[in-house]
Parts: structure tokens; C-alpha cells; sequence
């Protein structure tokens, strides 16, 4: 069960992730502030798949989570260096 409300927090946080990398990537808008709670509800969903059962809804949440961090990271350390 913490697996699936896990995966629901990741899905809903990949979903605020691409629509803020599309606002940035496209339009050149960045808000500071949401660079926090997408950092927050990645942290978060890793932590609950963590404690979850295992099952595919944690193996996705763990291994998404990580790999979008990573990307996100990337993505953005040019911006945050000019800051």
C-alpha cells in the first residue's frame, strides 16, 4: 500500500517536473521557489517507496526518482552557476 501512495507522489511530482522544465526550456521562466517542492516531493516519494512493500510500483518509484534527480541536476547546474 505505501508503494502505491509512493508512486502516486512521484507521478504527481514528474508531472509538475515537466511542465516546469517545459515553462523554463521554452519560455525562460523560473521560479525559484519550485525548484524546492519538486526537490521535497522526489525526497518524499523515494523515502515512501523506501518504507514500501516491494513490488513494480516501488522498483519504478526508486529507480524514476533517482534518475530524474540526476537529470534535473544536470539540467539545471548551468543556471544555478550563473545565479
Amino acid at each position: 500500500m505505501k508503494s502505491e501512495f509512493a508512486f502516486k507522489i512521484f507521478l504527481v511530482t514528474t508531472c509538475l517536473f515537466i511542465v516546469y522544465l517545459y515553462a523554463f526550456l521554452v519560455f525562460s521562466f523560473y521560479v525559484p521557489y519550485v525548484d524546492l517542492i519538486l526537490f521535497f516531493g522526489f525526497i518524499w516519494a523515494f523515502v515512501k517507496a523506501r518504507e514500501g512493500e516491494k513490488s513494480i510500483y516501488r522498483r519504478i518509484t526508486l529507480c524514476g526518482t533517482v534518475l530524474l534527480v540526476i537529470l534535473y541536476f544536470f539540467i539545471m547546474h548551468d543556471f544555478w552557476r550563473g545565479m
